[in-house]
């Protein structure tokens, strides 16, 4: 959006936006609008088709690296952390080939500091709020000086850690450490308590409950489900065709539903929201009520580019990021998507009410 605060340059460093952004079209010209855009990635992404610069990193065996990072996740909820206390260092493994401009991703940002005459803070947490295991521990960069090593990074992020670095290089295949961590007493005057049903959510859940779907379901009769990729995480691994097999994400639908419609595996169809369209690849999976659909998302390319039998169809062009967004977090709506099968025969495809009559919500405990 145009005005005061309109972002004009980004950096993107391990994401692949165009492919993991709902709202692909918005996000298409938003990133097309900015006066620099600057990628760092090892492949040529959707994103950095659209970038003015790419930057091409170390690849992982080329790098020393820890488990700081898989530990570190279970501060963020997306995994509890590993259940024992293992940790490892690994030195490079290999060099890059001989020739090749590539650099760590962090090299990009101290050059940029350098050039700027900044200095670099870091923060480094562990945990959030009162959850927190430890207080923070900073430490300041200064590119006027030399340039570390990754290893000198990795020292000062593991300072005053509970098994010091120098033990853990001692086991070249990691180990799970001996701990004699308990679970404390609460601190003296914390009375927090975990609250069920809170008055925000409850108010929430009764305006969800109140909306009536009825007309759109008529229109589009069909429920977008997302899914993973047990062997792919986001849109990364669809050039190594050992993870990416075809290279499509499937539209899968219940098997009825497919011989109902008229439909075989493996024809294309067109997906339509609401908020935009996409081709895709028909499926059968028994598993999948009749009346829903499921795709992986970070699939298909950018837009007037696609390619639905060899790269798949983006699911992020059917939501949008300004309607139904979560009003605490902003999040879209990304998944029970409203949808409508078009083919170019003229085919049946209603399909059943996926809702029955439901009670009010005052007859609800």
């Amino acid at each position: 959006m145009p005005g005061p605060g309109q972002v004009k340059a980004l950096i993107v460093a391990g994401g692949n936006p165009m492919m993991a952004w709902p709202d692909q079209n918005k996000a298409f010209d938003a990133l097309n609008a900015l006066d620099l855009l600057v990628t760092i990635d090892t492949e040529m992404t959707a994103t950095a088709e659209l970038s003015h610069y790419v930057v091409a990193p170390k690849l992982t065996l080329e790098t020393p690296m820890t488990t700081y990072m898989p530990e570190g996740v279970k501060y963020y909820g997306t995994t509890r952390g590993f259940p024992e206390p293992y940790g490892a260092y690994t030195p490079a493994i290999v060099d890059p080939p001989e020739g090749s401009d590539v650099i760590e991703d962090w090299e990009f940002f101290w050059g940029v500091a350098k050039r700027m005459g900044t200095q670099i803070p870091v923060s480094l947490r562990y945990g959030n709020g009162p959850q927190a295991e430890h207080a923070p521990m900073t430490f300041t960069l200064d590119p006027s000086g030399p340039k570390p090593s990754t290893d000198r990074l990795i020292e000062l992020s593991c300072e005053g850690s509970r098994i010091p670095l120098e033990r853990v290089k001692q086991y070249p295949d990691g180990y799970i450490f001996e701990s004699d961590q308990r679970v404390l007493p609460r601190e003296p005057g914390n009375d927090d308590r975990l609250e069920l049903a809170a008055p925000p959510m409850i108010e929430e859940l009764a305006i969800v409950f109140s909306e009536d779907n009825r007309a759109i379901e008529v229109e589009y009769p069909f429920r977008l489900l997302p899914r993973r990729m047990n062997n792919m995480l986001n849109s990364f691994g669809r050039q190594i065709a050992k993870l990416a097999g075809d290279g499509v994400n499937p539209a899968y639908m219940n098997p009825a539903d497919i011989l109902r419609i008229g439909l075989v595996d493996g024809d294309c169809v067109r997906l339509r929201s609401p908020h935009g369209e996409i081709e895709a690849i028909v499926k059968g999976e028994g598993a999948l009520r009749p009346g829903t659909i499921s795709m992986s998302h970070g699939f298909g390319t950018n837009p007037g580019s696609d390619r639905p039998r060899q790269t798949g169809g983006n699911t992020g062009r059917l939501s949008a990021s300004d309607d139904g967004y979560d009003p605490v977090t902003g999040i879209p709506r990304m998944g029970s998507i409203p949808v409508k099968i078009l083919v170019d025969e003229p085919v049946n495809t209603s399909v059943p009410p996926l809702h029955q009559a439901r009670p009010t919500w005052s007859d609800r405990d």
